[in-house]
This record gives structure tokens, sequence and C-alpha cells, in this order.
């Protein structure tokens, strides 16, 4: 006589790795928006506007940095709210981490982290 479950498919606990992932890029998010902070916090917005623009390499590293804190953000409220990841979310993490190189080689190992997370979590949900 065969189980009564047998049948049946078991539903999996929802593992945790996407929501470990999301407070991660939430992390990445309020550190840029801290040296964003730091940057523009000690003088008059125009005149660091000013000093910006006469910095070679300046403009483009702070749009990297504003970048990599609204996709962070982005990454990490959809991925603490809803604890699901696609192949579009690993997609995106890995052009956020592939633009972080742009800022240091730091920052890219640090964005690089949550890919490891959202990885595991995908293998998981598609496991059959």
């Amino acid at each position: 006589m065969a189980p009564i479950n047998s049948n049946v498919r078991l539903m999996k606990k929802p593992s945790h790795l996407a929501r470990i992932a999301g407070v991660l890029y939430l992390q990445f998010a309020v550190f840029s928006a801290g040296v964003m902070y730091i940057f523009f916090s000690g003088a008059q917005l125009k005149a660091t506007i000013n000093e910006l623009t006469k910095i070679p390499s300046a403009t483009e590293l702070f749009s990297i940095i504003a970048v990599l804190f609204l996709a962070s953000l982005a990454l990490g409220i959809w991925l603490t709210l809803s604890n699901k990841v696609y192949k579009t979310t690993l997609i995106l993490s890995v052009l956020v981490a592939a633009a972080a190189i742009f800022w240091n080689v730091l920052a890219f190992v640090f964005w690089l982290t949550p890919i490891v997370f959202l990885t595991l979590a995908y293998r998981s949900q598609n496991a059959a």
C-alpha cells in the first residue's frame, strides 16, 4: 500500500537567504548615502558642485556612488520584503557589482557578497 502523501509535493520552508542579501544591500545603501553625506556636508552645495566639476573623474565617481545607492536601496527593499529571487534579480545584482568596480576594488568585493546568498536562495527556490 502506497503512503497517503506519495503524490503530494511537500512545500519547502522558505529560505531566508534572500532576506540576508536584502539586509546586506540595505547596509550598502546606508554606506553609499554616508559617503555622499560626508562629501556634501562640509560646504555649501553650490560650491561643492562647482568643485566637483573641476576634479577629473569626480563627476563620474559621484554618479557611480549615487547609482549604487539607488540600486542597493531598491534591491534591499525588494529582497527584504518579498524574500524571493528571480533570474532578473540575479542579473541586476551582477550588474550592480560590475558598476561597483568603478568606485574601487573593495566596493566591488562588498557588492559581490550578496550574490552568493542570492544564488543559494535561487537554487533552493527552483530545486525540483
